[in-house]
């Protein structure tokens, strides 16, 4: 059998291919692209060779063929290939025009793959958008899988935002809604590696109200699920999201800390003791005492709090 590598997809592209020659070669190395991009996304290593593999990919002769493809709704494209065109074109020197068409493609496969998964035409929507930055074929790691959802949650309020009008209260937005859109996009995603992900993200300040109310509905769902879970799996989330905070802030010389994340233990402490003026529901006292004992027994993370 021949030994499909990424160098060997680039080699061929170098080659003065007609349209049949391309589509094959498009065809026969998807599972190379799909597994290059999954083990190298996040490798601070090999950052160049990433990139230079990513122009290759954004190429006329790679993209044209790989789009024309998908909108021929050809059978043989595999769906994880809405995660390629999606991430490979997610780049500030990429154009907006570019990046739009290539989120088109992935919601395109990704609706194919996935269909009417709920009834409410807005939900399903939400489904297959956060979906399109999912790896839902391939089996991954925890580290792959929480990134996967971090990506997701970056522009996650606005997708809500967007498909939800304006009949929709955010509180209509239940736990069960937001935890189906990114088990969805995530299979067999945990609530460690959920909460672990939040835990790491950055929540949306500079947007309009109307985004922000869906992501002060995500830091909602973030704290009830800490009030739900194992203490012990929330630990390991929160030790987890300390230690990345803290290399990145001695890797960048930054300050980075849970105030500017969607956890805000602060805002979690004030809440916890007095809900809108009324009593805190016991999941939300939960969430905040677990969180109070990771504090209190890992002194080298208090200041991230």
């Amino acid at each position: 059998m021949k030994n499909l590598t990424i160098q060997g997809l680039i080699n061929e592209l170098s080659y003065d291919l007609n349209m049949e020659e391309l589509e094959k070669l498009v065809i026969e190395y998807q599972d190379t692209v799909i597994e290059f991009i999954i083990n190298n996304k996040y490798n601070k290593i090999n950052k160049r060779e990433f990139r230079e593999v990513y122009d290759e990919l954004r190429s006329d002769k790679y993209f044209r063929t790989l789009a024309l493809l998908i909108n021929a709704d050809d059978v043989r494209i595999a769906a994880d290939m809405a995660y390629v065109v999606y991430t490979i074109c997610n780049f500030p020197n990429v154009s907006d025009d570019m990046k739009a068409e290539a989120l088109g493609l992935g919601y395109k496969l990704r609706e194919q793959e996935l269909g009417k998964v709920v009834s409410d035409v807005a939900t399903n929507t939400c489904i297959i958008l956060a979906s399109v930055k999912g790896i839902r074929e391939y089996n991954t790691t925890p580290f792959i899988r929480t990134k996967c959802i971090e990506n997701i949650l970056m522009t996650l309020p606005e997708i809500l935002y967007n498909a939800y009008d304006e009949k929709y209260d955010t509180s209509q937005i239940t736990v069960k809604i937001i935890f189906a859109i990114l088990s969805k996009a995530v299979p067999d995603v945990k609530p460690g590696e959920i909460i672990t992900a939040f835990c790491k993200t950055e929540f949306p300040t500079n947007v309009s109200g109307g985004i922000k109310s869906y992501a002060l509905r995500l830091r909602a769902f973030l704290y009830e699920l800490c009030g739900r879970v194992d203490e012990g799996i929330i630990s390991n989330a929160l030790y987890e999201a300390s230690k990345a905070i803290s290399r990145f802030n001695e890797r960048h010389n930054q300050n980075e800390t849970f105030e500017n994340k969607y956890l805000n233990f602060k805002m979690l402490e004030a809440i916890s003791k007095n809900s809108n003026g009324k009593e805190a529901p016991e999941t939300l006292k939960r969430a905040y005492r677990i969180v109070d004992r990771f504090k209190q027994k890992n002194r080298k993370f208090t200041d991230l709090f």
